[in-house]
């Protein structure tokens, strides 16, 4: 995966390019072109500390992700029975 950033001004210039750009040919792929957007530092998923930041906000979460354990003997015990 190769990427690349470029500087275009004005912002009207650059929507045209973008749109030329976007999903032409190039060395036996398709280009992705879009505008380039900030990662704001605090919400940083890739920052070393992201883990240990606190969440103040509403739980959105509506359940638990993760399936409960499964005792695979005992299921395999009921289904020969």
């Amino acid at each position: 995966v190769r990427h690349g950033k470029a500087t275009i001004e004005p912002d009207l210039l650059a929507q045209r390019v973008i749109e030329r750009l976007n999903d032409t040919a190039y060395r036996d792929t398709n280009l992705v072109v879009r505008e380039f957007v900030t990662r704001i530092n605090n919400n940083d998923r890739r920052a070393l500390t992201w883990r240990l930041k606190l969440w103040d906000d509403t739980e959105r979460r509506l359940r638990e992700r993760r399936q409960p354990t499964v005792d695979l003997e005992k299921k395999r015990q009921d289904e020969f029975a």
